[in-house]
């Protein structure tokens, strides 16, 4: 008995590609026919909703979308899908909306309009004076996917229990730090406040808010700000000297009820003074990190009292030789104007993973309060052949191993640091959580 092969000479398989990059495979032996088809007009389902209900057991009410859902002339069906707004603001496409409902429990099809029908069996539960959107796609009498359409709607909110209000006072501001006073009334049963940059707070919503479950930004500063039950005095750190910030506070009564939001602008002060901006630079001593076979270079980079703002970085001497211009382009360019430890203020003591017994050059610029800038500071130096201090590998789990990005930067000629282990977050005072929910399921459509 044998086994034979042979190579096929002609494709039995057809596979077809959507925008999405999903593959719909066929047998060819099983494909009756191949056809292309004209469908004229727009093919979707027009939302109007009508009115909202909410969960509410004194009132007797439920949670309800009264709606009218119209087709156009080419839609002969469409599905439909209730979500929160900042999930549906990422459904940006008609392609993305199709994916989204083949993915998800909303694959019931209505071949019929409704004037006046009311959406209920939600697997969630409204939550009080928060945005939602509904979403329809509309398909062809082909059973082809066509368009969606979006409809936004906002839940009424829920009486709150009492007068809950907190007051928040700025008592104190320097160039890194911000200090605000919270005093609530009695009916605060709990009340948080998170620090957000000028016109942040919604991108961050938007671009969070979706993937971690996040029904509103009074929702956000609740689950990332810090939380209190009692008057109390907090302190930002670590801010940006001259900029704007808003401080975003949420109370809720003692049922739960959130308040509506509010925010206090604060800016905090300016570093620096009018005369010329200039950084000393101080070489420290080394090590060697046996766990990682790292060599360091402790550097001290000191602005003095008219910076207002500073760069710097460590590259090879060879750099340096071949282009003299590097450095000071390098430090001044505007593409990196703000990004995270490029804007440097205060003194920088840190550790730069190097070669041993090489030659580098330390370099730094600033700007004094004006945004003028002052003379670029370099101070060459050889790394020892054997390092001052040796770290033995039960030593070094405080510093965060990054030895594959440092040796391909050292190829460029440009430094990294060795950073301890950073925070969790980045904007001051928040814990985020991840928080995800399936996809809805469970509505029903009833004319009335």
């Amino acid at each position: 008995m044998g086994i034979s092969s042979y190579a096929q000479q002609e494709p039995n398989r057809l596979i077809v590609r959507d925008n999405m990059g999903q593959a719909h495979p066929f047998h060819v032996n099983r494909i009756d026919s191949i056809a292309f088809a004209t469908v004229e007009g727009t093919v979707a389902a027009e939302i109007s909703v009508e009115d909202v209900t909410i969960k509410d057991e004194a009132k007797g009410t439920k949670d309800m979308v009264k709606l009218a859902i119209t087709r156009t002339p080419a839609c002969a069906a469409f599905q439909i899908m209730c979500v929160k707004k900042a999930n549906a603001d990422r459904i940006t496409t008609d392609e993305y909306a199709e994916y989204t409902f083949k993915y998800s429990d909303s694959k019931t099809m209505y071949y019929q309009d409704f004037t006046a029908a009311e959406m209920t069996g939600f697997d969630f539960a409204f939550t009080p004076n928060t945005d939602y959107t509904i979403v329809t796609l509309g398909y062809d009498q082909y059973g082809t996917a066509c368009e969606m359409r979006k409809a936004d709607f906002h839940t009424p909110n829920i009486a709150l229990v009492g007068t809950p209000v907190v007051k928040g006072e700025v008592t104190d501001l320097t160039t890194s730090t911000i200090e605000v006073k919270f005093t609530k009334t009695a009916d605060v049963k709990g009340f948080a406040a998170c620090c957000f940059k000028e016109g942040e707070a919604q991108k961050q919503f938007e671009m969070f808010g979706a993937w971690m479950g996040l029904t509103s930004i009074g929702d956000m500063v609740k689950a990332w700000g810090f939380q209190s039950v009692s008057d109390t005095t907090f302190v930002w750190t670590d801010m940006t000297p001259g900029t704007k910030y808003e401080i975003y506070t949420v109370c809720w009564d003692i049922n739960g009820t959130m308040a509506d939001v509010d925010s206090i602008p604060v800016t905090t002060k300016q570093r620096g003074g009018e005369g010329l901006a200039e950084v000393s630079i101080t070489i420290g001593g080394s090590k060697y990190y046996e766990e990682w076979d790292a060599f360091t270079q402790r550097i001290i980079f000191t602005p003095n009292e008219n910076v207002s703002v500073y760069h710097a970085c460590i590259v090879t001497d060879s750099l340096c030789q071949a282009d003299p211009n590097f450095v000071e382009t390098y430090l001044k360019d505007q593409a990196k104007e703000g990004s995270y430890e490029w804007d440097l203020y205060d003194v920088d003591d840190y550790e730069w993973e190097l070669y041993p017994n090489a030659k580098f050059v330390a370099a730094a610029v600033a700007k004094n309060v004006n945004g003028e800038w002052g003379p670029v500071v370099t101070k060459a130096f050889t790394t020892p052949e054997v390092a001052d201090e040796i770290v033995p590998a039960s030593d070094a789990a405080m510093y965060a191993p990054a030895k594959a990005s440092t040796k391909m930067d050292l190829k460029r000629g440009i430094a990294p640091r060795i950073k301890k282990n950073a925070p969790a977050t980045q904007i001051p005072g928040c814990s985020p959580y991840i928080h995800v929910k399936r996809a809805k399921k469970g509505l029903e459509l009833i004319a009335r």
